[in-house]
């Protein structure tokens, strides 16, 4: 808005005087300000009038960092002269309206403070705030001024208060721009100490309107915080709008229905002595999922009864209930013991949303919807360690049966097993209660996807009858897997030991060691107790026999020559000890070579090979090698 001002009630000349704080001769100058747009502090209907006690600064070109004080007489209504001094010789200068909020003045323009702590006043805004600047030009030794006009340097919003509330005592407008502090009139922009939140502070009654002064500009994440005797209250102005120097954006009645829900859930787990809580640990389990809901009626409860709303998943389904004739508190919770029969338990159901559906009646009898959304956390839980056996914990009776305490019994029920198959592999339990997995199967049985097993990391078949066969003579960790509303998780592993070995004390048993052996140059077959294999080298890859036991390994090797000049090296490690390394020359007659030796086994020095090779020369001669057998006999 701006504001004509054109000499009136000037007298055509006047006497100098003398500015005694810096020694400058002062001539007189006076000006008429006059229009009817809204261009000052009073609103009347659609005016801006002058009042009683009025002053501009003026800011002569002489000295821009002085201002001189014009009180405003003669004023009738939005018209008022202004007289006073300024340094002889002006030519230029700024009048501003209050004097109070000018900061600094160049030949540039002016800068002005918009407060960020406001006085109220019913209806408008005070006068002190409202600010106005002009800029004019002034011929020596003529007290009247030209034309000049008058500019709002500021915009206002304006709202009123529902009726319902009467007990306000701040108000707080929150924007994500600036929109108060140093304004400069060269710039149109905050250029110093700028805020983003302007406040008055009073006692308002029942539907006050409120003016605030602000920064022309974008405003965008407008927000208006309510602050009563009973707690605070905000609204948030979705729309982004421009503010206007010298006009209002009026945002009517601003109903204060609700703030923000806001609902967290947390998953509850009870310990052993029936502790409760929200995280996991030792010995805890998962039983259920507290919901607490925020309604965001702080500081409006007073107003507000017969809340009621209900909790539902994304398919529809609900799963928590409330209703109340009056609201003591704006926070709700839900215990999970209350829902124990049904739905104890909030699934995280990937992440998907809840929605919280409701209303409550205002004091003034209308009805305020509620609504919301939250999410659920993943659940943690623990796996406990699998089920499995092998013939080995047979042998070692690892699960104490009394039937097998002689050692000739626990021989004969393991070399009555399969010694490569890992039996009865099955899930041990995990950490949720019944109440979730069996009582309320019903509504959870879609998230319990069971157990899975892996052997050594890799992901392993059961069979029918709960076994894992055709497994590699080594030891295994078994992991039992556990899939619960999404979660995935494993237990620690179950070592068993596959020794593939008979537990017999003969040791002229000969083991079988299948498809373990490897050959070049020939054929490599079991026959008649004992290994043959012609010209060339046999390999073993190796057997397992647990750490934690002695055992003494028989071994017989036959080496037949039938050329002459014809060496054969024969080696046989056991256990990363060379137990054979003999060259045998090559004889016209039979030679058999014959030993044993008895070995300790440990956890990193565990496995066997046997190698026998004939050094034939490529023209003539041949031979051959029995290995007659190996046993490992335990002690």
């Amino acid at each position: 808005m701006a504001v004509a001002v054109i000499a009136a009630s000037c007298a055509k000349e006047g006497t100098h005087s003398v500015d005694e704080s810096n020694k400058v001769a002062l001539e007189p100058m006076c000006i008429e300000a006059s229009d009817e747009s809204q261009t000052k502090t009073v609103l009347v209907e659609k005016s801006v009038n002058w009042t009683d006690g009025d002053k501009i600064a003026v800011y002569s070109n002489i000295n821009y960092n002085k201002g001189y004080i014009f009180p405003a007489t003669d004023i009738k209504g939005n018209s008022a002269t202004f007289n006073g001094e300024v340094p002889v010789g002006t030519e230029s200068f700024f009048a501003v309206y209050p004097p109070e909020r000018v900061v600094s003045v160049n030949k540039d323009g002016v800068t002005v403070n918009i407060p960020a702590e406001q006085t109220p006043a019913e209806g408008t805004f005070a006068e002190e705030h409202n600010i106005t600047v002009a800029q004019g030009t002034k011929t020596p030794g003529v007290p009247s001024v030209g034309t000049i006009t008058f500019n709002n340097v500021c915009s206002y919003v304006k709202f009123t208060v529902p009726a319902y509330v009467s007990d306000v005592y701040k108000v707080t407008i929150i924007s994500g721009n600036v929109i108060a502090g140093d304004f400069s009139t060269a710039s149109s922009s905050i250029v110093s100490n700028g805020t983003n939140s302007i406040s008055m502070k009073g006692s308002f009654g029942a539907g006050n309107t409120f003016i605030f002064v602000i920064a022309p500009g974008t405003v965008s994440n407008f927000s208006i915080d309510i602050e009563t005797d009973s707690g605070k209250w905000t609204r948030t102005v979705s729309k982004v709008f421009t503010a206007t120097a010298g006009r209002p954006v009026n945002l009517g009645t601003v109903d204060f229905k609700q703030v923000a829900l806001k609902a967290e859930a947390k998953h509850v787990y009870q310990d052993g002595t029936g502790n409760f809580f929200y995280q996991d640990g030792p010995d805890r389990t998962l039983v259920g999922t507290d919901l607490s809901v925020n309604l965001g009626l702080d500081g409006f409860l007073k107003y507000a009864s017969y809340l009621k709303f209900e909790v539902k998943k994304k398919d529809g389904t609900t799963v928590r209930k409330y209703e109340s004739k009056s609201v003591a508190n704006s926070t709700v919770s839900f215990n999970w013991q209350d829902y124990a029969d049904k739905w104890p338990y909030l699934p995280y159901d990937d992440g998907k949303e809840y929605t919280i559906e409701g209303s409550y009646t205002r004091s003034d009898g209308s009805t305020q919807t509620i609504s919301g959304t939250f999410t659920v956390p993943k659940p943690t839980f623990k796996v406990n360690a699998p089920l499995a056996t092998t013939n080995y914990d047979t042998y070692k009776n690892t699960y104490k049966d009394p039937t097998l305490k002689d050692a000739a019994a626990r021989a004969a029920a393991a070399n009555a097993q399969d010694g490569s198959t890992i039996y009865g592999v099955a899930g041990n339990g995990v950490s949720i209660s019944d109440n979730i997995l069996k009582t309320n199967y019903e509504n959870y049985k879609s998230l319990i996807r069971g157990y899975s097993f892996t052997i050594d990391g890799d992901p392993v078949t059961i069979d029918i009858n709960g076994n894992a066969t055709n497994q590699t003579w080594d030891k295994h960790d078994v992991v039992a897997k556990f899939t619960f509303d999404g979660v995935e998780m494993p237990s620690a592993p179950l070592t068993c030991y596959v020794t593939g070995l008979p537990y017999n004390k003969n040791k002229d048993n000969t083991t079988n060691f299948q498809s373990d052996w490897t050959m070049s140059g020939g054929k490599s077959e079991w026959a008649k107790k004992f290994l043959y294999y012609g010209n060339g080298s046999v390999n073993f890859k190796g057997f397992y026999i647990p750490s934690n036991i002695k055992a003494t390994v028989y071994y017989k090797i036959i080496v037949y020559v039938s050329t002459r000049f014809n060496p054969i090296t024969t080696t046989f490690t056991s256990a990363g000890t060379l137990l054979v390394n003999e060259t045998i020359e090559g004889t016209a007659t039979e030679k058999k070579y014959e030993s044993s030796g008895d070995v300790i086994f440990s956890s990193s020095n565990n496995s066997m090979q046997a190698k026998a090779k004939c050094n034939n020369p490529p023209t003539w001669g041949s031979s051959h090698d029995q290995l007659h057998y190996v046993s490992v006999i335990y002690r």
